[in-house]
């Protein structure tokens, strides 16, 4: 995780030209958004269903990797970290619950599944993120962030329309 906050301050610091404090303001940016996202998960899915809260996921973190790598002033940079973190950070919790539904007689199995599978991306994130950047450009790489939220809405039609019964972890 340490490697991807490093992109998205070396983006706004060297390539944008922005203050290093602007590029620390939007890890923190980020930072809080996914706690805050975290913690309004639970009922926002439950408000809205797994379904068009993963779909709400997709969209936020879609947009806020556009806002991102936009080009735009610093506020529009810092705007869309926040979005895109937010956006992500209800993300586990939702696939939890789906892994949970999808495999009803070994819901344990299916989560630890679940979460293997995200630590080994969050393994490999860094590693992945560097590369790219070396080879094509720290841009690039955080419009990577955008593609996460095309994933998202793309993994969203698979959810059953019956899968959107109000359960969630928060």
């Amino acid at each position: 995780a340490k490697q991807r906050l490093n992109l998205r301050e070396h983006f706004l610091r060297d390539e944008r030209g922005f203050s290093g404090s602007t590029g620390a303001l939007a890890v923190t940016c980020y930072g809080v958004a996914l706690m805050v996202g975290r913690l309004v998960n639970g009922p926002v899915v439950n408000r809205m269903g797994l379904k068009p809260s993963f779909q709400l996921q997709g969209v936020l973190t879609f947009v806020g990797g556009i806002l991102i790598v936009s080009g735009g002033p610093a506020i529009v940079a810092l705007g869309g970290a926040f979005i895109a973190g937010f956006g992500l950070a209800g993300v586990g919790p939702s696939g939890l619950s789906l892994a949970g539904k999808a495999w009803p007689s070994a819901p344990g199995a299916a989560a630890g599944l679940t979460l293997l599978g995200g630590y080994v991306g969050l393994a490999a994130a860094p590693l992945l993120g560097g590369l790219f950047a070396s080879v094509a450009s720290t841009r690039v790489t955080l419009a990577c962030v955008a593609a996460t939220g095309i994933g998202i809405l793309i993994a969203s039609l698979a959810v059953r329309e019956d899968d959107q019964s109000s359960s969630s972890s928060a």
